[in-house]
């Protein structure tokens, strides 16, 4: 039961609304914790979150993933703030895996850094690095270069090959069939010694050897006994 506190002499109008608004502000949920969880907090109230809890850099066009990212890295940026490691946590929070680079590591002038990242260039993206870094640095130290890191890849191959072998035909009628030898580079070599032995139906079949780069060289000695060279 709601605890009546008018006084005495209040209007039936006044008692009404009295027992009306209790009712309704016993009946609303006020999920506190949730607020100031950065993984629970309702989206709509994200940016007074992020006030709260003194986030530097805000832009109310960044994803929700984003936003939730960066309030919740929040608190430990700002207990290292003026430190590499707080910039480059700034940046994961924002998605972008980097490291920072002191003067001293890559023989540059003094107080002078690099930012180093493998993010892929595009003019929003160096924007919005460049100010995620001003925020984050020291005042006394200045980004003289933010370097893009890309790969490349070619594939390459190479290698060779080398068939031999000795075929006998016995009376009986046999097909053979050697499959082309595919290289991408390198060289093959072939041979083949065959003997025929009354074997006139049979059919000897060597396919050429298909290289993509490089060369070849196919032997074949044919020995005929008793037959015929068909």
């Amino acid at each position: 039961m709601v605890a009546d506190l008018l006084p005495i002499n209040a209007t039936p109008q006044e008692r009404a609304i009295s027992k009306v608004t209790g009712k309704r502000i016993e009946s609303i949920p006020v999920p506190i914790r949730d607020l100031w969880n950065p993984d629970k907090c309702p989206a709509v109230f994200l940016p007074w979150l992020a006030w709260a809890l003194s986030v530097d850099l805000w832009k109310d066009e960044w994803s929700e993933e984003q936003k939730r990212a960066v309030i919740k890295a929040s608190i430990a940026i700002h207990r290292k703030k003026g430190t590499p490691v707080a910039v480059e946590k700034y940046l994961a929070a924002l998605g972008y895996e980097a490291r920072v680079l002191e003067w001293f590591e890559y023989d540059g002038a003094e107080y002078k850094f690099k930012i180093s990242t493998d993010t892929g260039v595009t003019e929003a993206v160096y924007l919005e690095m460049i100010e995620a870094v001003m925020v984050a640095k020291n005042t006394r130290s200045e980004l003289e270069a933010v370097v893009f890191n890309s790969t490349l890849e070619n594939p390459s191959y190479t290698g060779g090959a080398v068939r031999t072998g000795s075929v006998q035909h016995v009376p009986v009628h046999v097909e053979i069939s050697a499959e082309p030898v595919l290289f991408y580079s390198g060289a093959g070599v072939r041979e083949a010694d065959i003997i025929h032995i009354n074997v006139p139906e049979s059919e000897i079949t060597v396919d050429p050897v298909g290289l993509y780069f490089g060369g070849a060289v196919q032997v074949t000695d044919t020995i005929i006994i008793g037959g015929t060279n068909a």
